[in-house]
């Protein structure tokens, strides 16, 4: 099954369970640990935040509703957490409430002889957004060309 149809799967048998929780699917991360094994990370979050106990509590139910729905082939563990300080980005629409924070920026392909940036989130607009360089210099970046974008902890 391909990754987004199954993510979309995942949304949609995990809605009633946010609902409940009062929480929000921040991302998923679908991981191949081996060839028999995979890794179903969920990143729950709410405008208050997530306690373990939530996240806890998610995780029971959601692992029951995962296999009654047996949509996931094979063995896999569910991890289920909030995103954290240093949150991982999993649409562009997300950095919208963290304009001038620091990000680290993976890309597919190389730009500039590099793939890795680190940067001020300076704006976005649409699947573009932008980030000030310890130098100064601002460059754009679109969504397409991000391998990972995540927030860095500054304290």
């Amino acid at each position: 099954m391909q990754k987004h149809i199954l993510y979309d799967q995942l949304i949609s048998i995990l809605a009633p369970l946010c609902e409940e929780h009062n929480v929000a699917i921040w991302g998923i991360e679908l991981i191949l640990a081996s060839p028999k094994h995979r890794i179903v990370r969920i990143f729950i979050d709410s405008p208050q935040g997530v306690t373990i106990d939530t996240c806890a509590a998610f995780s029971r139910q959601a692992s029951v509703l995962l296999d009654v729905e047996d949509i996931i082939a094979g063995a896999y563990n569910l991890e289920v957490s909030s995103p954290g300080l240093d949150r991982i980005f999993f649409s562009p629409e997300q950095l919208d409430g963290f304009l001038n924070k620091t990000v680290k920026l993976t890309l597919n392909a190389p730009r500039q002889g590099r793939k890795q940036f680190r940067g001020i989130l300076t704006s976005r607009t649409g699947d573009t957004f932008a980030l000030r360089l310890d130098d100064q210099s601002e460059h754009e970046f679109s969504w397409g060309e991000t391998k990972k974008l995540r927030l860095v902890f500054t304290g």
